[in-house]
């Protein structure tokens, strides 16, 4: 029996991307020290900062992008602005475009917050509407979460089993905050 040893290395990037060349140089290192093993690398962003030289590279080296959207507009511009306080969800579209035209692997990640969570459907319904096959949501009260965690994985897998959006689960989030 062989065993299959696969390493994930996760990427958050909170304001600023590092240069390309440091991820070029991770991957290198990668490649040099796996020792047979496979590493999937996971790049967090919203996208606006990667250029096509950036999207091939991702394409190239197979990394996994999670894009942090909110909703549409008027749900993910409520708190994602950029330093001048500008909306970013055209760019975002657009990083989102970019990369399906890359064939750059993606999926998205959602921060349930007080708008978005009295419009849960139409958060939902607009990424579904999108293309997006894979959405995460972060709750930004996760330690409420850690501390009732066997309710909570419960009612989600409940919820998912029953193959409904995420509104009920939204609903619960902001009846108990």
């Amino acid at each position: 029996m062989s065993t299959i040893r696969v390493g994930s290395v996760d990427f958050l990037v909170l304001l600023m991307l590092p240069g390309l060349q440091f991820f070029e140089k991770v991957v290198r290192l990668q490649q040099l020290y796996a020792n047979g093993k496979q590493i999937e690398n996971v790049l967090q962003t919203n996208g606006t900062l990667l250029d096509d030289r950036w999207r091939e590279f991702l394409a190239r080296n197979r990394f996994l992008v999670g894009i942090s959207i909110d909703g549409p507009a008027e749900l993910h511009d409520a708190y994602r602005t950029d330093k001048l306080g500008k909306p970013t969800f055209a760019r975002v579209m657009r990083a989102i475009g970019s990369l399906k035209r890359h064939k750059v692997e993606f999926n998205t990640l959602t921060t349930v917050n007080r708008k978005n969570s009295y419009a849960p459907l139409s958060a939902y319904r607009f990424l579904k509407e999108i293309g997006i096959r894979f959405i995460q949501f972060l709750c930004p009260a996760y330690k409420f979460f850690f501390t009732h965690i066997d309710k909570y994985m419960k009612f989600m897998a409940q919820k998912l089993r029953e193959n409904r959006a995420p509104a009920n689960v939204m609903k619960w989030v902001r009846n108990n905050f």
